[in-house]
């Protein structure tokens, strides 16, 4: 991960002039294709993927090219669909720091907005107050992910991690990592929950339509962490000036105190003022139990179609 430091010059360079579009210098990624940048800045700058024209200019085989983009979706620059992710600002700082697999975690997925919490702990009180903060695996993953962009080390000897850099490097890097890899803002536009029944939906489904709920009552600022790895919290919102983490459950039976727990975990974590559990059922009595010691608030069955009427409080 020498590029990290390398590159920081060129970075820092491109802050002094803000009409000056950045552009990456460094031109080939390590274990990648030698044109896999070329490539992914072609597909990026065109906000399109034709392959035939990207064979005759870098004279690639099919199968070179259809491997390079491969790699540009590991990268998370184009997603499933083949739509790219990010701005061409992004892009280029993104080069910067990318290797492959450098992202990756074994127990949770990456989440910018964790990430960035996690670095503010570590820089504001040290490695050892983030042991707490997430499951413990989970945790690992981040502390890996910042051990490849060398922020921090482990040292065998001392059994600690060691921070190598200053709080200003650790925020550059920050903003090298393009927002595709945060909670992603709620879109409404394309929802229909006409004679919705929200016992039948996926838990991706219920998560959605809940944000649709919390924005028909008035919340704002809505978003949607990650699919998986969301570290107890499905929905970030706002309203009347007061910050909300929100769990939801769509479940054939009562929910469980693990859901308290998760709810209040990730409320610290993502800096929430409230943390809550909605469902479609109701909660355990151990569960209510759970919510009135923590500070969680019930949002159940009753409270759920109060809402869908219209009738927060």
């Amino acid at each position: 991960m020498d590029c990290v430091n390398n590159n920081r010059a060129n970075y820092d360079d491109s802050l002094t002039d803000e009409n000056v579009p950045y552009r990456s210098q460094r031109l080939i990624i390590k274990g990648l294709h030698i044109y896999f940048i070329d490539v992914a800045r072609e597909i990026v700058e065109h906000n399109s993927l034709d392959i035939i024209p990207l064979m005759r200019e870098y004279h690639l085989t099919e199968s070179e090219v259809n491997q390079i983009i491969a790699d540009i979706r590991e990268a998370k620059i184009l997603d499933s669909s083949q739509n790219v992710t990010m701005t061409v600002d992004e892009f280029e700082k993104f080069i910067d720091i990318y290797e492959p697999s450098i992202f990756e975690c074994t127990n949770s997925v990456f989440d910018k907005e964790i990430f960035m919490c996690l670095g503010e702990i570590i820089f504001d009180k040290g490695v050892k107050d983030t042991y707490n903060s997430l499951p413990a695996d989970e945790v690992i993953d981040y502390l890996n992910i910042m051990e490849r962009l060398k922020i921090i080390a482990y040292d065998d000897y001392r059994n600690e991690y060691d921070i190598l850099t200053e709080k200003t490097d650790y925020e550059r890097i920050c903003k090298c990592i393009p927002n595709f890899f945060r909670s992603k803002k709620y879109d409404d536009s394309e929802s229909n929950y006409d004679n919705a029944d929200f016992d039948n939906m996926s838990g991706l489904e219920f998560e959605k339509y809940c944000a649709h709920i919390l924005l028909q009552n008035g919340f704002c600022e809505i978003k949607l962490t990650p699919p998986s790895g969301d570290h107890g919290i499905d929905i970030l919102a706002s309203k009347n000036d007061v910050s909300y983490a929100i769990q939801c459950k769509c479940y054939s039976s009562n929910v469980g105190n693990d859901a308290i727990q998760q709810a209040h975990t990730g409320k610290s974590l993502y800096h929430r003022d409230i943390a809550v559990v909605i469902t479609n059922r109701y909660f355990t009595p151990q569960a209510a139990e759970e919510a009135d010691a923590l500070g969680v608030k019930l949002w159940d069955r009753d409270k759920l179609n109060e809402m869908i009427n219209g009738g927060f409080q």
